[in-house]
């Protein structure tokens, strides 16, 4: 996956999954995302670390999705 293909993948995401969403669930999954590109980037995995960044949670490793409201 190229670099402008997932950015364009996390802008439809943002827009889409954002909305309804409160601050705290928000954060929650912010937190989730950085913890799962840390375990990527630990093993060595940087374009999973990447997505696991932009594309939150979709990336496996079990990264937080979070609910509509």
């Amino acid at each position: 996956m190229t670099t402008s293909r997932i950015k364009s993948h996390t802008v439809d995401a943002v827009h889409r999954e954002t909305k309804g969403a409160g601050a705290l669930a928000l954060l929650k999954v912010a937190r989730g995302q950085i913890a799962a590109a840390h375990e990527y980037e630990g093993r060595g995995d940087l374009k999973g670390a990447l997505a696991a960044y932009t594309e939150g949670g979709d990336a496996g490793c079990g990264g937080a999705r979070f609910d509509r409201v």
